[in-house]
């Protein structure tokens, strides 16, 4: 449960928006350079290819748990008999 507490509480942390656009930025730049080798003339490298969406989902994973670990604490409270306001819930899960 602390945990998921913990996991819960990154998003409030002030430095959540820089640690999202970094994130974005990364997703971006592999989204750019899979579409580059996709385009070109040159044979398609498809281990390059398989490790790029391997780091994208590690990415993507990452942006989401923070939000998927409130949901599950805020269910796991919810279980247990513990009011949960409606402004600590989240919304986007």
């Amino acid at each position: 449960m602390r945990r998921k507490a913990a996991l819960a509480a990154l998003p409030k942390h002030p430095s959540w928006p820089t640690y999202i656009a970094e994130h974005e930025r990364e997703i971006a730049d592999i989204e750019r350079r899979m579409a580059r080798m996709l385009r070109g003339h040159a044979a398609v490298d498809q281990r390059q290819i398989d490790f790029w969406r391997g780091q994208l989902s590690i990415l993507l994973w990452q942006l989401r748990m923070p939000n998927l670990a409130e949901h599950n604490l805020i269910r796991f409270l919810r279980s247990q008999g513990v009011e949960v306001e409606e402004e600590e819930e989240m919304v986007d899960v």
